[in-house]
């Protein structure tokens, strides 16, 4: 029998020198690009954090896709794909990073034999919509755009994921509609959540501010003014926030103090499910449309 011990103290500091040395590796590389050239060293990081990785649609994805009425819009000058199944009072789902309409499958069946439309698209830069690249900004003109598409539609809820939650935040914002909302692990601090991404992967503080600033002159949005924590406390309609206690990639804790703002703001919490499992609980699905039916 062999015994082995080990310091666990060493396990955690060995990662945490790895760390460091790939945030000032990184940090190193892109000040020197910078400095070799401010354009280059702006697409390579938009490149890096802008462009979403590819959605691979199961086989029940492909099945469920191939009937839908299929329809487009434009937002930002680019051509937006969407899906609709059923007929009646419709249910919007919008997406987040790197997702897809399609993801929310799992819900449409049991909705439409409920009596109801259901509503979705691809994002920017996601799915079959045109670009390479997307950003906050542009998640919200689409969900703007979308919805002004539907203006004689009745709808009856939204329910948006992360990112796509966010979006969903600023255009009721934007408008003032009274809709019941479902908004699943939102991204309220945004601009801190940006912040922390860019500051954990070395990218320096001058190429943040110089990106942000892009992305502002080219959407005709700023950041400060539209930060979702801050839009989320204006809002009246009906939300419920459905957040895993366990999600690593948005702050459970962001949507706790939330729903301490006001009455009309509700937090329904879950564990063990994370960020991208919270889409594909069945029970979860089935508490979702109850919420939607009310």
């Amino acid at each position: 029998m062999t015994i082995s011990y080990r310091n666990p103290s060493i396990k955690s500091t060995n990662v945490r020198l790895n760390n460091d040395f790939k945030i000032h590796f990184f940090h190193l590389f892109f000040s020197l690009l910078w400095m070799l050239s401010r354009s280059l060293a702006k697409y390579v990081v938009k490149t890096l954090f802008f462009k979403p990785q590819v959605y691979k649609m199961n086989e029940k994805e492909n099945q469920m896709i191939q009937t839908s009425q299929r329809f487009s819009f434009q937002a930002g000058g680019k051509t937006i794909q969407g899906y609709q199944w059923g007929k009646g009072p419709a249910v919007v789902f919008i997406h987040g990073w790197a997702g897809c309409g399609i993801q929310f499958y799992r819900y449409f069946d049991l909705l439409i034999k409920a009596g109801f439309s259901v509503y979705t698209f691809d994002h920017t830069g996601h799915g079959h919509s045109q670009g390479k690249t997307s950003n906050y900004f542009e998640f919200s003109n689409s969900v703007y755009e979308f919805m002004a598409l539907q203006r004689d539609v009745e709808v009856q809820a939204i329910v948006a994921h992360s990112l796509g939650a966010s979006a969903t935040i600023n255009y009721l914002w934007r408008t003032q509609n009274n809709i019941k909302t479902i908004l699943i692990a939102p991204a309220l601090s945004l601009i801190e959540t940006l912040d922390l991404a860019f500051l954990k992967y070395g990218v320096p503080l001058c190429i943040f501010k110089a990106l942000l600033k892009d992305i502002e002159d080219e959407t005709g949005h700023l950041f400060a003014k539209e930060n979702p924590i801050d839009q989320i406390k204006t809002l009246y309609s009906d939300i419920l926030m459905v957040h895993d206690t366990n999600d690593k990639a948005i702050s459970y804790e962001e949507s706790w103090k939330a729903s301490l703002l006001q009455e009309n703001i509700r937090l329904f919490s879950t564990s063990g499910l994370g960020h991208i499992k919270i889409l594909k609980d069945d029970e979860l699905t089935k508490e979702i449309v109850r919420n939607i039916m009310i």
